[in-house]
């Protein structure tokens, strides 16, 4: 199991918060931000292969849209390839994302032998029937995440979400959560650290002086753990690019922020060494963010980190 919380943005009406929870055959992504917009189209993606995992996403507030065009407004939920949302594969056959402000959602991510859901032979994303207890355990888990809720606190709300969606005959089996510290507290330990602090910027050197071993060590035990919680399989430094990238993304949507702000949070030494950095993805600069419709132009290139 691992685990992260952190509140990367709040200043005026942004908030951008996100809670990070992996088990070997499950991951929840709970999301809360205000004051900021996002599509991706106008992120980069990665480029590695199709993980086959299935995506479930309650959301709570906000709308979810498909090859840009707006779908219902939450509260719904979706079912859909992992890999044909935001932030996995460039080449996915579905253009589908979270957008909205403000927007709160709970993301399910399982193994395919774990869920009953069936995509259907076109694989394209579908909307769900959603019991009501489904929306109220999800409600209650971001809740307890964002208040930094204990361990027993978090465990027993993730617990309820596995039991709903159980209940609701989306999951093959019910949750179990273990809270004792994992086999790989090493890597877990550092990844930790670092998503907490939001230091997009970290080496992998960083890596390998805080787990006291090789860069090249680090590396394929940073592999073996991505594999291990089902997370497509690339390098830290493509990890970390696009991680970078999507934060500035959509930081610089938000009028409480200057570029040269948001190049300092994501770590970038300057405004004009981000603006690089957009360039070089095929991305638009920071400044037309501020201003575009991010659902509006579907002729743009869409980037894909290589």
């Amino acid at each position: 199991m691992f685990v992260s919380s952190t509140t990367i943005a709040r200043k005026g009406t942004t908030e951008l918060f996100a809670h990070l929870t992996l088990v070997p055959s499950l991951r929840f992504v709970a999301i809360h931000r205000s004051g900021l917009r996002y599509s991706w189209w106008h992120a980069p993606a990665s480029s590695a292969a199709p993980t086959g995992w299935v995506g479930m996403n309650v959301v709570l507030e906000g709308t979810l849209a498909t090859r840009n065009k707006p779908g219902p407004r939450a509260p719904t939920a979706w079912l859909y390839a992992e890999d044909d949302f935001e932030g996995s594969l460039g080449a996915r056959r579905q253009g589908f994302c979270a957008c909205g402000d403000p927007f709160r959602s709970v993301a399910i991510h399982v193994a395919p032998e774990s869920c009953l859901l069936d995509l259907g032979p076109d694989a394209r994303p579908q909307e769900l029937v959603v019991p009501r207890s489904v929306f109220a355990a999800c409600e209650h888990y971001l809740v307890v995440v964002q208040r930094r809720g204990s361990a027993d606190e978090w465990a027993g709300a993730a617990q309820g979400i596995g039991a709903a969606l159980k209940n609701a005959g989306w999951l093959a089996r019910e949750l179990v959560i273990d809270t004792d510290r994992p086999a790989d507290a090493r890597i877990s330990d550092v990844l930790t650290q670092i998503i907490g602090r939001f230091d997009p910027s970290a080496q992998l050197a960083e890596l390998a002086d805080r787990t006291s071993t090789t860069p090249r060590r680090v590396d394929r035990l940073l592999r073996s753990w991505m594999a291990k919680y089902g997370l497509p399989s690339e390098s830290w430094r493509d990890v970390t690019r696009r991680w970078r990238l999507k934060m500035a993304v959509m930081l610089c949507s938000s009028p409480d922020y200057t570029v040269a702000e948001v190049a300092k949070i994501v770590g970038y030494q300057s405004a004009n060494a981000m603006t690089n950095a957009f360039a070089a993805e095929k991305l638009p600069p920071p400044s037309w963010y501020r201003t575009a419709d991010l659902l509006g132009d579907p002729t743009m290139v869409r980037a894909t980190v290589r």
